[in-house]
């Protein structure tokens, strides 16, 4: 299905590896493809490699993470759970060139049982274990080997400790590096180092495939390699370049409201008021970010609007200017979106 673009070999000597691992002397290999690579056999495969970057997934009535349960498709948003038929035309354009992205947990389940027919497989995600018992059962279930494929989202890829895992595959790994975020780049080597260390735990070695987009990406490379000081490096420098933490303080102002023009308008006011201010201290106004309608424009029923400022000490800043109500600030924020 995918051409491989790159793969390198990781021999553990006994000493710790990323995240902890320990290899005992077992190798792990490291592929990127950039087709749709698939993992059989003692594998881990996490499908929802991107469900923190999507504010929409596919799924059928009563399904949340896509699907064919007889139903009709539905677009069912992961924060809030509205859902909504999945449109044949682009809402804004009336384009019929349109169509889902990604599989999900369960496309792709469906697509390893097509082709690894005889495979034992278990899911874990949101539909398959609701509560932390659900999670231990699933978790329980193939520590003991009672599953071949161990297909879930991103909580598989953080702190199981499986030395039978020989496999792990990660589909469109690198959605992520898209989002406006100046983390992205970091979330994405933190998650595929995660995913490394789930592979090659025991003496048996393992392999990790990755599918990505952006194989020559630096957070894609870096991780292959394993190269955590060379990640530091370049990504402090591209930092630094551009403005953002650590180099540079930020304060995310976030506005909230059920009317879309109201929500617009005070973000636009609350913006031209922080740029006198910045002109009235000699900075410049670059230093505003925005206004501009955030990532996920609209959560629970309430359309959110922010501005990020950059300034050597934010809190001192906005003491000196007044805030209208309903603003909320966030310094030093880690999260954007």
């Amino acid at each position: 299905m995918g051409s491989s673009v790159r793969s390198s070999r990781r021999t553990g000597g006994g000493g710790a590896t990323t995240e902890g691992a320990t290899t005992g002397g077992a190798t792990t290999e490291w592929a990127t493809t950039t087709g749709g690579a698939t993992t059989t056999g003692g594998a881990t495969t996490t499908g929802g490699a991107t469900t923190e970057g999507r504010p929409y997934g596919m799924g059928a009535p009563g399904d949340h993470e896509g699907g064919d349960h007889g139903g009709s498709p539905l677009l069912i948003c992961h924060h809030c759970g509205r859902g909504e038929p999945l449109p044949e035309r682009c809402p804004h354009c009336g384009g019929a060139r349109i169509r889902p992205f990604g599989l999900g947990t369960q496309g792709l389940a469906q697509a390893v049982r097509q082709r690894w027919p005889e495979a034992r497989l278990l899911r874990w995600d949101r539909d398959t274990a609701r509560t932390a018992e659900a999670h231990w059962a699933i978790l329980q279930r193939f520590a003991d080997g009672q599953a071949d494929v161990l297909i879930g989202t991103q909580m598989i890829a953080k702190g199981l400790d499986l030395p039978l895992v020989t496999l792990v595959g990660v589909i469109s790994a690198d959605t992520v590096l898209d989002l406006p975020d100046f983390r992205a780049a970091e979330r994405t080597f933190q998650l595929l180092e995660q995913v490394a260390g789930r592979a090659g735990r025991g003496l048996l070695g393992g392999r990790v495939v990755v599918q990505t987009y952006h194989p020559d990406h630096y957070a894609i490379r870096a991780a292959e390699r394993h190269d955590y000081a060379g990640f530091v490096r370049q990504e402090l420098t591209a930092r630094e370049e551009l403005g953002y933490p650590p180099a540079v303080r930020i304060a995310r102002l976030l506005y909230r409201h059920p009317d879309p023009q109201r929500a617009e308008t005070a973000a636009r006011e609350l913006a031209d008021r922080l740029r006198e201010a910045l002109v009235r201290e000699g900075l410049p106004v670059s230093d505003l970010i925005g206004p501009a309608p955030a990532y996920f424009m609209r959560l629970r029923g309430r359309y959110r609007w922010q501005i990020i400022l950059r300034h050597a000490d934010p809190p001192a800043f906005l003491r000196r200017v007044e805030l209208p109500p309903g603003w909320r600030v966030d310094v030093d924020a880690l999260e954007v979106l």
